[in-house]
């Protein structure tokens, strides 16, 4: 029994009875907000590889290190009204592809054949180290809780007891 609760307590999935539904879209706001935001910061940056004002190095460093930033502080200032509307702009599927699709096909309009490329793999998630920091950031911030990150995202913020925890 005692193996069986460590397995549960380390693993997380959509259909787990220990968060109701409204935990696991707030969950999933949390969790996925760093990660969408490395992408847009990488399309950004994007405009500025193509000026020539930095290298492709750069653009991943800083698309890297706004997930890692943004992890941190929703980690540590974490306004939900805020978490929810940035990840409603940024993660809706439809909303988040026509931007990433938008911004690529007016690279290469301009010429920017490789920023195009680039930008479009990560439309389609292929891209994914831009958000590994990300995530992490959010492992490393929840450890202290010896729980899956999105179970501990719970516990920190409204400090929730699992029926996992007890002995």
């Amino acid at each position: 029994m005692h193996l069986e609760k460590a397995n549960v307590k380390h693993s997380y999935s959509m259909d787990n009875i220990h968060t109701t539904r409204d935990e696991k879209v707030e969950i999933e706001a949390w969790y996925q907000l760093p990660v969408d935001m490395s992408g847009i910061v990488f399309d950004l940056s994007c405009l500025f590889w193509v000026r020539g004002n930095i290298t492709g190095w750069h653009v991943y460093a800083i698309s890297s290190a706004a997930g890692i930033l943004t992890a941190i502080a929703v980690w540590f200032v974490y306004v939900k009204k805020m978490v929810f509307a940035l990840e409603m702009l940024l993660n809706f599927p439809v909303v988040r592809w026509l931007i990433h699709l938008v911004f690529a096909a007016w690279l290469c309009l301009t010429g920017a054949w490789i920023q195009a490329i680039f930008v479009a793999c990560n439309c389609l998630l292929l891209l994914m180290p831009v958000g590994i920091g990300a995530m992490l950031t959010n492992q490393m911030l929840t450890s202290k809780y010896e729980m899956h990150p999105k179970y501990a995202f719970l516990k920190h913020i409204y400090g929730k007891i699992y029926s996992f925890e007890s002995d």
